[in-house]
């Protein structure tokens, strides 16, 4: 008897305390119901904008960009440096130079260079055997200035000593004309 009056005296308290409240209950489930479109809609909204491009961070990194790119096309001044570089990667490599000049009669066969930014041209004369030859040529790419091999010309003759040839390489390098202190 004692437990079904505690029982009953439970559902009256319950009753007594959900009963006033019924009312916000029932409307707090339908703006919860009404809301839950909108709450479905922001968190879409939310996961566009994370995806969306950062266009502050795509110009910072074009800008590093740019700068990287630029500190490797020598100004005019930087002609010794190319040859030194040159020089240096065939000394690494046991490779003899002939020589090492600048040229100005090669013609640009690649077309125009963008506005403020011209080619010069290199040539080096080599003598040495293929597989350090193909050496030479892969660590040109490893050059801190960016230069690109325009002319090559592999010739054996009776003057240069056997196993071993005599290239002549034209390599260009980009020099900035504008925009950049020397």
């Amino acid at each position: 008897m004692l437990f079904l009056g505690l029982v009953g005296f439970l559902v009256f308290l319950v009753g007594f305390y959900i009963g006033p409240y019924k009312g916000q209950i029932r409307q707090t489930a339908k703006l919860k119901e009404q809301l839950q479109p909108l709450h479905d809609q922001m968190v879409e909204y939310e996961g566009m904008i994370l995806r969306a491009p950062d266009p502050v961070g795509a110009i910072a990194r074009i800008n590093e960009e740019t700068l990287r790119l630029e500190q490797m096309a020598p100004a005019t001044m930087d002609i010794p440096r190319l040859i030194q570089q040159l020089a240096s990667k065939s000394e690494e490599l046991e490779i003899e130079v002939a020589f090492i000049r600048p040229r100005d009669d090669f013609e640009n066969v690649k077309g125009a260079a963008p506005q403020g930014v011209y080619r010069i041209y290199v040539e080096v004369q080599l003598q040495t055997d293929y597989q350090s030859l193909g050496r030479y040529i892969e660590e040109l790419g490893g050059l801190t200035l960016l230069c690109t091999i325009e002319d090559m010309t592999l010739e054996t003759n009776k003057d240069i000593p056997a196993g071993l040839i005599q290239a002549n390489l034209i390599v260009s390098s980009y020099v900035l004309t504008a925009g950049r202190s020397s």
